[in-house]
């Protein structure tokens, strides 16, 4: 059980991870979007240091999330 959990959350977190490193801009909007119920304005332009910072931490987060799949730990 606790392996499929592990699967399931290392999963999850890998497959956002690799979004975020695709669409770095799209998933802020979204994360916007859900932290502020839709209320919040979206309409702005990132920078490209904004959009690195997004694609590292998206990197970051999908090899956190492989390792814990995998049953890895730091």
């Amino acid at each position: 059980m606790v392996a499929l959990w592990r699967l399931v959350v290392g999963g999850v977190a890998a497959v956002l991870g690799v979004a975020w490193v695709l669409a770095p801009t799209r998933m802020s909007r979204l994360q916007t979007r859900v932290l502020y119920f839709g209320l919040a304005d979206d309409d702005y332009e990132q920078t490209d240091q904004q959009r690195l910072l997004g694609r590292v931490s998206g990197a970051i987060l999908a090899v956190l999330g492989v390792a814990f799949a995998l049953g890895l730990s730091l």
